[in-house]
């Protein structure tokens, strides 16, 4: 619990921290959201899985819903969300909840990607410089089997996806010596990212980000715009 603890009436809801460590990526708008919903987090998921295992996206789901079972069998879920990998993962989980639960909670994918193309020449290398080669080389290793074993699915809940709409090479920190061949195709992924959630989820609400995937999260209109995202399906619960 983030902000309140089992007792809480609240309604609740559930981030998966995804790639990234919950406080580096979501306090700052998870704050505005503590007076009307409960916070349950699941961190990242390589903190889940542990460095001495790998696991597949169905067992990392196993690993997701023995956390989250109880949260949900005795709270009023109001949605489950995610930055990124998060976000993705929450769209699964949700997927998995439905058809082991008919349960079809609000899924907002927080600039995640929907029918990625995982050819590795096509995407960034995530080294991190403060991370040992061995661990770098365990993460990249794991972060492929995820994007490997993601199942084709299609969820039947709701699904508010947020896009950022400007390009940035925000892994120049991480892949330094990024190609102009994988440059053009990063940036022809995310001009399409409107377009394949509408084709895959036609009914989806897509909301652009008026920044980018490595700004939105701390600049005041998208802010702004996921905070009331929040409080429209809190209205909706009533």
């Amino acid at each position: 619990w983030y902000n309140d603890d089992d007792s809480t009436t609240k309604p609740v809801i559930i981030f998966l921290a995804g790639f990234t460590g919950f406080s580096y990526m979501y306090n700052q708008f998870v704050d505005r959201l503590t007076d009307r919903f409960s916070i349950y987090v699941v961190e990242a998921y390589q903190q889940i899985i542990g460095p001495d295992r790998d696991a597949t996206t169905d067992e990392l789901m196993d690993l997701y819903t023995e956390r989250i079972q109880s949260v949900i069998d005795h709270h009023t879920i109001a949605a489950i969300s995610g930055v990124c990998y998060g976000g993705e993962h929450a769209l699964y989980l949700a997927h998995r909840l439905y058809h082991d639960k008919a349960y079809k909670p609000v899924v907002v994918c927080l600039d995640g990607e929907v029918d990625r193309d995982i050819t590795p020449e096509k995407n960034p290398v995530t080294r991190f410089p403060f991370f040992s080669e061995e661990l770098n080389k365990h993460r990249t290793e794991q972060d492929d089997i995820l994007l490997r074993t993601l199942p084709d699915f299609h969820y039947e809940g709701k699904v508010v996806s947020f896009v950022s709409s400007e390009f940035v090479d925000c892994y120049s920190y991480l892949d330094p010596n990024p190609s102009e061949y994988k440059i053009d195709c990063m940036k022809q992924f995310l001009a399409s990212a409107p377009a394949r959630w509408k084709n895959r989820y036609p009914d989806c609400e897509v909301i652009m980000f008026p920044t980018n995937h490595d700004l939105f999260w701390r600049t005041e209109p998208s802010l702004t715009m996921i905070t009331d995202c929040f409080n429209r399906i809190g209205d909706e619960l009533g």
